[in-house]
């Protein structure tokens, strides 16, 4: 009977080291994917440019983790990053939207990206919405900025609709910019 139990483990140790294996080896080959080769393959294709950056975009959130490694990502990356979020979070509620969510937390790199594509009536509207925060300054601490927009959101709201607007209206091909930019020394 001590023989049996003592197979019996031994088994269920093998079925656990099994699963362990096999399941380091899964983690493995989804940390090697060769995001740069995805890229470059989205680049040489045939679809349009803003089929592209989106593609892009989407690659980039993978591999940062939508956006908890962003370190993961060179300048350029991040920059692609920056501009779509902003895009994503004022579509969907507004500049108010932008700040509140974690987006907000690069809204001082998004106004420089944004200078860096020359995108500059998105730039401009971009400004004045930041403009809204005292001193211009807006944390990258997102409770901090939470906090700072519980004050002023009652004074700004009328300025950052009026913002949306001219958002949802914009008459400057950013995306273009954005895709130039990023494919600049990527090609």
């Amino acid at each position: 009977m001590e023989k049996i139990k003592l197979y019996a483990i031994a088994i269920i140790c093998l079925i656990i080291l099994y699963f362990l294996y096999n399941n380091l080896n899964q983690k493995e080959s989804i940390e090697d994917i060769d995001y740069n080769d995805l890229i470059n393959n989205v680049i040489k294709s045939d679809i349009d440019i803003y089929q592209k950056i989106y593609k892009i975009d989407e690659i980039l959130n993978r591999k940062c983790s939508y956006g908890k490694n962003m370190h993961l990502l060179n300048d350029k990356e991040k920059d692609l990053i920056y501009i779509l979020n902003l895009e994503r979070e004022v579509n969907n509620g507004g500049f108010n939207q932008f700040y509140y969510n974690s987006s907000g937390n690069y809204a001082i790199e998004t106004l420089n990206t944004l200078r860096k594509i020359e995108s500059k009536k998105l730039f401009d509207l971009v400004k004045k919405a930041n403009s809204e925060f005292p001193n211009n300054f807006i944390p990258s601490n997102r409770e901090k900025r939470i906090g700072i927009l519980s004050n002023i959101e009652d004074k700004s709201e009328k300025t950052w609709k009026e913002l949306d607007n001219n958002f949802y209206n914009l008459k400057e091909d950013y995306i273009s910019l954005l895709y130039v930019y990023y494919t600049s020394d990527n090609l």
